[in-house]
């Protein structure tokens, strides 16, 4: 496998969709559709990469982006944002930081709009795993 890569997203369809696509490219894939459930699932699992929903009942994916950002076992685990809130439509790529204003937090490593671009979205996992290839 290339990587192990979680997925937190509320949308079952979304859920499977992600899945089957990393599958498909090679990826080990754990998914969680409860984002509570999500943190702990991760410091159990510690995946190569998580693939963050934004709108989720119970808890945003902002508030569980800070967890895992402060979370010493997962402050360095990369994250891509998935969201149809739309970082083109409304904005929220460009003003990520009027949603985490803590300076101390860097952004997440990408952000992709629901439908995501698959070409797009498979160049930045060839990325980030040839990155953690090469230490």
């Amino acid at each position: 496998m290339a990587g192990r890569i979680l997925i937190v997203d509320d949308e079952d369809h979304v859920l499977l969709y992600l899945s089957t696509l990393l599958q498909d490219h090679g990826y080990d894939v754990i998914s969680s559709a409860d984002p509570v459930k999500a943190f702990e699932l991760a410091k159990k699992e510690q995946p190569d990469l998580i693939c963050l929903d934004i709108m989720m009942p119970r808890k945003s994916g902002v508030s569980l982006y800070k967890e895992f950002r402060r979370d010493d076992t997962l402050k360095n685990t990369p994250i891509a944002i998935i969201s149809g809130v739309g970082s083109i439509a409304y904005g929220f790529q460009r003003d990520f930081r009027k949603h985490l204003p803590d300076r101390s937090i860097p952004e997440p490593e990408a952000f992709f709009e629901k439908p995501i671009d698959v070409p797009d979205f498979v160049k930045f996992l060839e990325s980030i795993f040839s990155r953690k290839d090469h230490k």
